[in-house]
């Protein structure tokens, strides 16, 4: 995949999808502004003897709970691609632990939890204590020196297109389409996480999202039914399309139900969005094929070296 890089700078990305004259989004309410306000988030100084990004919680260094961690890598996407056997394959690694539930679904779920942003952090970073407890049993000495060079990170699939509510990001005030995604929330986090992304057939993918959905909402599954769905969904992309970019579109969620998601297959879009924040360097992408049998050892090869832990050769 050949990544078109934008510019990482907010005002260059305003620039592009933004008009200062027409009101074309609502503003955000005071309520809705510090549950996104991520730009008033200033990290923590990690501290240097950890290879993830931990920082002192309390005043005294006495135990794990007065270490926070945040994520050293993120896989954002996408669903039904096979990132739950990623996660699994991480986890064979011995310097990367993952003893928490791989989604917490933090970055595009924060109106549910209503506090603004810098305080949600604290909760999210809550998420992390096992492996946090874990990276701190198994220090190492470098120079005479305690060092921690163990890793974690999370794998909620949903922060790479589910921006449903960026009008209501800061830095997106009367813009077409968003200058500002989930990437930068990430980004403010810790600006130097690696990302990794698995990527499938787009049509296999929509199928198994359309019957793993149908276990939930509830809806008959058929061949029949899903290509009427595709179809009504592919009408209203091209409706879209006569009158927004392609980017734009894939965006709006309402151009589909739960039932079709057309637009989580567009995944240069989004890919794009989160290598101009983080820079290409610090993006992975991987296909689904990659992980057959006779291929996944010298996947999951690359991916520890792109983490840049060290080499680990598991049995199976």
């Amino acid at each position: 995949m050949t990544l078109k890089i934008e510019s990482k700078n907010v005002a260059d990305r305003r620039a592009k999808y933004c008009n200062f004259q027409a009101d074309t989004t609502k503003m955000a309410s005071a309520s809705h502004g510090r549950v996104y306000a991520y730009n008033a988030y200033n990290h923590p100084t990690f501290t240097l003897n950890f290879k993830n990004p931990c920082f002192l919680q309390g005043v005294n260094y006495k135990s794990s709970e007065d270490i926070r961690c945040v994520p050293y890598f993120l896989l954002p996407g996408f669903p039904k691609c096979a990132t739950t056997s990623v996660w699994e394959g991480l986890k064979v690694h011995p310097r990367i632990k993952l003893l928490h539930f791989k989604e917490p679904n933090f970055l595009h779920r924060l109106d549910r939890g209503g506090l603004p942003f810098t305080d949600a952090v604290k909760n999210y970073t809550d998420t992390f204590a096992e492996s946090t407890k874990a990276i701190m049993s198994s220090p190492h000495f470098v120079n005479r020196e305690t060092f921690y060079d163990q890793i974690t990170g999370e794998a909620s699939v949903d922060y790479s297109f589910d921006n449903r509510y960026w009008p209501l990001y800061p830095g997106n005030e009367n813009c077409r389409e968003p200058a500002v995604t989930l990437a930068d929330f990430a980004h403010r986090l810790n600006p130097n996480m690696k990302i990794i992304f698995v990527v499938r057939d787009p049509v296999e993918r929509l199928y198994s999202d359309y019957v793993f959905e149908s276990l939930f909402l509830g809806y008959p599954v058929s061949k029949q039914g899903f290509h009427q769905r595709v179809l009504s969904t592919i009408a209203a992309h091209k409706l879209c399309r006569k009158y927004q970019s392609a980017r734009a579109c894939a965006y709006n969620s309402s151009l589909e139900t739960w039932e079709v998601r057309l637009r989580v297959g567009m995944y240069h879009v989004f890919i794009e969005d989160w290598a101009a924040v983080f820079t290409a360097n610090n993006i992975a992408v991987i296909r689904t094929e990659e992980l057959d049998e006779d291929r996944k050892l010298e996947t999951y090869r690359k991916l520890f070296k792109f983490l840049d832990v060290r080499r680990y050769f598991p049995s199976s």
